[in-house]
């Protein structure tokens, strides 16, 4: 887990839309950028104030995920046309993936949602 997520707002357990979302796309969270990490939590809150239950399909129905062109295997939350709802964000985190940390999959990290989606992000393999 890359500590700038917890810099843009992330709190334990992570919110199960993000799971939810990253299942559907089968992508580890790491993979997200820090802007991407933005919209997601923008949406949960500004969600929450307004007393709405957001479902991956009504995410993805404002948001698309992207892979970065210069950073391969990482991906971005894009508004979809005429959609955007989250605002203006930083230009670039420069040098946030150096920063880390490993965190059990546990009900304390992710919930009731712990041992959804687990076997899809598989295990380091040494390469």
């Amino acid at each position: 887990m890359c500590t700038i997520y917890f810099e843009c707002g992330l709190r334990l357990p992570l919110p199960p839309l993000l799971i939810q979302c990253m299942h559907h796309y089968q992508l580890a969270i790491p993979q997200l950028m820090p802007n991407g990490m933005r919209v997601f939590l923008g949406l949960i809150v500004l969600a929450g104030e307004a007393g709405i239950k957001l479902s991956v399909d009504d995410l993805l129905a404002i948001y698309y995920p992207q892979e970065n062109s210069k950073d391969k295997g990482r991906y971005s939350m894009y508004p979809r046309r005429k959609k955007q709802v989250v605002g203006e964000m930083k230009n670039a985190d420069r040098y946030w993936q150096d920063h880390y940390f490993f965190m059990h999959v546990n009900e304390k990290s992710i919930g009731g949602l712990a041992n959804a989606f687990y076997p899809l992000w598989g295990t380091l393999r040494k390469c």
